[in-house]
């Protein structure tokens, strides 16, 4: 399986753990801000799970108004969204069958796996725009 590096700055993944957590026993979710061609994450935007109030287990929506509305603002700055990020309460940090099915090819996907408010594992993953085969992301946190 072919693996994308890919930087994090450090308040980024902190930002993730704690929105994670407080999501908790919902699925959190957002946006991953940054420069895809760097290969860098530096911000992240918090966004409503539409999916939150269903009982549905491995899933995340978020309303694509939303999308748009975030993409606007954020490349006034300079941004762009190179992802998502999404936490799965009481289960692995791997991609559930809703997740890859909805998957944007070139887009880097951020699991989190929480228990008891408490983030025990996270993950990427992206889509080949080549074969559509999906592969792993190396995470680097920047200081």
């Amino acid at each position: 399986m072919e693996t994308k590096e890919m930087t994090f700055d450090k308040k980024v993944i902190d930002r993730l753990l704690k929105n994670a957590g407080a999501a908790y026993p919902k699925e959190g979710c957002g946006l991953l801000l940054g420069n895809s061609e760097e290969n860098i994450v530096i911000d992240v935007c918090f966004m409503k799970n539409l999916a939150a109030s269903k009982r549905e287990r491995g899933c995340f929506r978020i309303d694509p108004l939303s999308v748009y509305e975030a993409e606007r603002g954020v490349e006034q700055k300079g941004r762009r969204i190179i992802g998502f990020y999404h936490s799965h309460p009481d289960a692995p940090a791997i991609l559930s069958d809703s997740d890859r099915e909805y998957m944007i090819p070139g887009m880097v996907y951020v699991v989190l796996s929480v228990w008891a408010k408490k983030t025990r594992g996270m993950r990427a993953y992206f889509l080949r725009e080549a074969d559509g085969e999906i592969a792993s992301v190396r995470m680097e946190i920047m200081e």
